[in-house]
């Protein structure tokens, strides 16, 4: 804490090279994130399922069944500050006892630009992913639950049936599994459940009154981890979340309603604050985590291993940028920038900024079997009607991005090519990726429509409560969306591809229905 407060009050004099000045740069800690249980220890406040465990409001809970302590929706809640914390901290210097749930001084208050009231922001990793969310699952498919109206735990085999037939793309890292792995299943894993696969296989399976309530859930959280939220998508996803909160106990019962519940009418508010969801959630940090514990290869002399390895990989780094062919064997070189990730990996050629193409170009034999509708949309688009001017290939790099295409032959076991893109009226659109090409110098990807179907997931209609009934008219933007296959095909710029989708098809004795899963952002660590 004292370097810390000495970066904020002198600040770290910085060289600039190219100006040859010198900059003194001042920070500050704007806020921390940790889980339930280091924040009680780090902020000095009662735990989690203590009374006044909340670190946002003064809501003390409510003791049931002699032990449990469950946090009941009643009203709007009264916000801590900083103004209120130092006056607990006198009222605990007073009385020698904990007040307010706060039990001493934390160390963060010893950094004075820190805000006790609002910079220990709700994790939505632990609180949503691995609390609200298994929680959720778990009260649907659960033994103990059988007897509730609420309870689809016979339909367990069938709704994993749907979830392993899901190809997803790779920025899912890991691909679904059964439910009855559930209590294994990571972080990730369960950010995909709730922005993707619950809502298209609900669906089919969970009564109306308890789909049309987790579909606050979903939209409102959705909307808070994308990277484009506006003051409106705010508003309104805090009204979803406090009709979720406040409906929850007539659906599930008062001993459901746990802290990572209670903590969902909290998240908006630190948004407006820090930014979306995953701008301050600790996907980052664990992933860091993965990053260090492979640097470690004994159980001694941990911290060394670690500086070590670090210092050899930057300093590789350094030493490989110096090395040419002319002094040292090209095999020699070409290895050592591969390993640093310097070298740019084989087949891959520039077609503009952001874009790559990966894989060769294949022309004039093999584009004569494309079919006419794609042939259409590329004259369409192009005007070119002479078939051996056409390039074509199969796969891209954009902006980060990999995209396939069907023509890709060697991808089973996952699903790149489904995209969203931007139409010439400036509307999203969907589609599957048929192939790439090169006609008289742009490059383009033809794809096969798919055509958003015109209804919503829940009808309005099957809803009574009327709390739930106006939050699900509230118009936010859909990231599941239901579509239909069409026979149109179009040639639109690689470069108007936004980015890849989750391709569900999910089936039942009376229907088949296909829904994509789009990603609200891709910046977030899995």
């Amino acid at each position: 804490m004292e370097t810390l407060n000495k970066i904020y009050e002198h600040g770290v004099e910085v060289i600039d090279p190219d100006l040859k000045t010198t900059q003194t740069v001042r920070g500050l800690l704007l806020l921390c994130t940790v889980d339930l249980q280091a924040k009680a220890i780090l902020a000095n406040h009662k735990q989690y399922n203590g009374g006044f465990g909340c670190n946002s409001c003064e809501d003390e809970g409510k003791i049931i069944k002699g032990a449990h302590r469950v946090w009941p929706y009643d009203g709007p809640t009264v916000l801590r500050t900083h103004d209120k914390y130092e006056d607990y901290l006198d009222e605990v210097v007073r009385t020698g006892e904990p007040h307010k749930g706060v039990k001493g001084a934390s160390i963060l208050y010893l950094h004075q630009p820190f805000d006790m009231g609002q910079s220990l922001p709700s994790d939505w990793m632990h609180g949503c992913l691995l609390g609200v969310e298994p929680t959720m699952l778990e009260l649907w498919v659960g033994p103990k639950h059988s007897k509730k109206d609420f309870y689809i735990g016979d339909k367990i085999v069938w709704m994993s049936k749907q979830l392993l037939n899901i190809k997803v793309p790779d920025t899912i890292s890991r691909a679904p599994r059964s439910l009855m792995d559930r209590h294994h299943m990571k972080a990730s894993e369960r950010r995909a459940m709730l922005l993707h696969f619950e809502p298209a296989i609900l669906r089919e399976v969970l009564p109306a009154k308890y789909y049309a309530h987790y579909l606050l859930l979903h939209s409102a959280i959705a909307t808070l981890v994308s990277d484009n939220i506006s003051t409106d998508q705010m508003d309104k996803a805090e009204q979803k979340l406090d009709v979720f909160c406040k409906t929850f106990e007539g659906l599930y019962g008062e001993s459901p309603q746990t802290m990572n519940i209670h903590l969902l009418r909290h998240l908006v508010l630190h948004v407006r604050l820090f930014g979306p969801l995953w701008a301050f959630s600790c996907f980052g940090f664990e992933s860091v985590n993965g990053e260090i514990k492979r640097l470690v290869h004994g159980t001694k002399f941990v911290v060394e291993q670690i500086t070590c390895t670090l210092a050899m990989e930057s300093n590789l780094q350094r030493v490989v940028r110096t090395m040419t062919p002319e002094r040292e064997s090209p095999r020699v070189v070409r290895l050592a920038r591969r390993l640093c990730v310097l070298e740019k990996r084989r087949n891959m050629t520039e077609l503009g900024p952001g874009i790559h193409r990966l894989g060769i170009l294949n022309s004039f034999p093999r584009v004569l079997d494309l079919g006419e509708d794609i042939k259409k949309a590329i004259q369409e688009r192009t005007g070119e009607e002479d078939a051996g001017n056409y390039g074509v290939f199969y796969r891209v790099s954009l902006r980060g991005q990999r995209i396939h295409s069907r023509g890709y032959s060697r991808e089973r076991a996952r699903n790149n090519r489904t995209i969203e893109y931007k139409a010439r009226n400036g509307s999203v659109r969907y589609g599957e990726v048929l192939l790439f090409c090169a006609v008289n110098g742009e490059d383009l990807a033809v794809l096969a429509v798919l055509e958003p179907v015109d209804s919503p997931l829940i009808s309005v209609d099957k809803v009574s409560n009327p709390d739930v009934k106006r939050a699900l008219t509230l118009e936010m933007e859909s990231f599941v969306v239901e579509v239909a296959e069409t026979d149109i095909c179009t040639a639109i710029p690689i470069n108007d591809i936004h980015r890849k989708c989750v391709l569900m098809e999910i089936s039942t004795k009376k229907h088949q229905r296909t829904y994509i899963g789009r990603f609200p952002n891709i910046s977030e660590h899995n």
